[in-house]
């Protein structure tokens, strides 16, 4: 939608972005269908996922705390797990 509507270019491989894409989608559905097999209700299910999802997330970013404060094993797990970091500043660096 973004190179149609707005004209912005596409850097890099189509292909990667669309193999990536496929992969992050089969993985969130991986997670919903074990994670609605493990409860009984939907509530329950909804809290499990965000707690999942949203807590790596938060904690690995570098929101709560800087990266370079992480032990290295946390940090190798941030740098792999979470690629958006990388997009956060330009000099970043483990």
């Amino acid at each position: 939608m973004g190179f149609a509507w707005f004209q912005v270019p596409i850097a890099g491989s189509p292909i990667l972005l669309l193999t990536s894409a496929f992969v992050y989608v089969l993985t969130t559905v991986g997670i919903g269908l074990l994670v609605s097999s493990l409860v009984r209700t939907q509530l329950a299910a909804m809290l499990i996922t965000l707690i999942v999802t949203l807590m790596p997330s938060f904690l690995f970013s570098g929101f709560l705390f800087p990266l370079f404060t992480m032990l290295l094993p946390c940090n190798c797990i941030a740098g792999f797990s979470l690629p958006v970091i990388l997009w956060k500043s330009p000099g970043a660096s483990y």
